[in-house]
């Protein structure tokens, strides 16, 4: 004996439950992680803070404002902008700026782990490598030195890897 179901009508569904189980919450996007929002059970979203590899953020005094998604140097004077102009700052770079900040204000950098931007398109596997004014690009700088501070995980996401900087 076999049972024909036939489903009338279906709406997108803002979770699933199966005999009192909550499961995952519909929606998410590509690099999205699912994060806890309380200690309730189930209390779960999508973010886009982290993702596989667990992010260490430090915060510091900013030097001079610093702009988010930002390679940063430590200098005595707190968390500054680096070039890849100024080859003093070949070895000196520590992270990326994970916030924006005004000058002697706070920032937080991330110095490994993950970064989440959804405006983000990176070539994925392809290296990330710090610009002459902070940014961040995947085209080697011709001049000042070449220093990797990533690579493109997906085309919204880079994994923090700051290799030894070439010195052009």
């Amino acid at each position: 004996m076999s049972t024909i179901i036939e489903i009338v009508s279906f709406s997108q569904p803002t979770s699933v439950q199966v005999n009192g189980f909550v499961g995952l919450p519909a929606g998410g996007t590509t690099g999205q992680s699912l994060v806890k929002n309380s200690n309730t059970p189930y209390d779960v979203s999508w973010s886009n803070s982290g993702g596989n590899t667990p992010t260490l953020i430090s915060s510091y005094n900013a030097a001079n404002t610093i702009p988010i998604h930002s390679a940063v140097i430590l200098t005595s004077t707190g968390a500054d902008i680096a070039s890849s102009s100024n080859v003093t700052h070949a070895s000196k770079v520590i992270g990326i700026s994970s916030t924006s900040a005004l000058q002697n204000t706070t920032i937080s950098v991330a110095t490994s782990g993950d970064i989440i931007e959804p405006s983000w398109t990176w070539i994925e596997g392809n290296p990330i490598y710090l610009a002459s004014n902070g940014s961040l690009t995947q085209t080697p700088p011709t001049s000042g030195f070449i220093l990797q501070v990533g690579m493109a995980a997906t085309p919204i996401k880079m994994l923090i890897q700051i290799k030894f900087p070439i010195i052009l």
